[in-house]
């Protein structure tokens, strides 16, 4: 059974992503501070046709193996021009601050810091708390 009609999805509960994508085929933004499958950056590369650009997440550990720097550029790379992921992190002020310079210098090795107006579609874009990459 899929949910054609389904754009924009809303949840604090746990999601599989390759799930929510083949039941919701039209599903364009998803906003979740829910807990994501260990895999969610495969389960996004695993669905091909789906109409996903905008996903945003609350995540609670940069050290959790959710977060695989070398998936996370995979899955940018693989998504249509237009697309933007926003992860936020929940904590206390400082917690993830030793942890964010190691995605940061990741990013600016991999990607073009600053963003590209998201009206203009033009290319995928990365947002890690207030600061913007996108793909070249």
């Amino acid at each position: 059974m899929t949910f054609p009609n389904v754009q924009y999805l809303d949840t604090s509960n746990s999601i599989v992503l390759s799930d929510l994508l083949t039941v919701f085929p039209y599903l364009r933004n998803v906003t979740t501070t829910g807990y994501l499958s260990k895999n969610w950056t495969a389960d996004i590369l695993q669905v091909k046709e789906h109409s996903l650009m905008s996903l945003s997440f609350c995540h609670f550990n940069l050290q959790d193996k959710r977060f695989d720097f070398n998936e996370l550029l995979k899955v940018l790379k693989a998504q249509r021009p237009g697309f933007w992921l926003r992860i936020s992190f929940i904590g206390p002020p400082g917690q993830f601050e030793s942890q964010l310079p190691g995605l940061k210098q990741f990013l600016d090795q991999h990607l073009v810091r600053g963003g590209i107006p998201w009206t203009q579609k033009t290319c995928t874009h990365v947002s890690i708390q207030s600061e913007t990459w996108h793909v070249p």
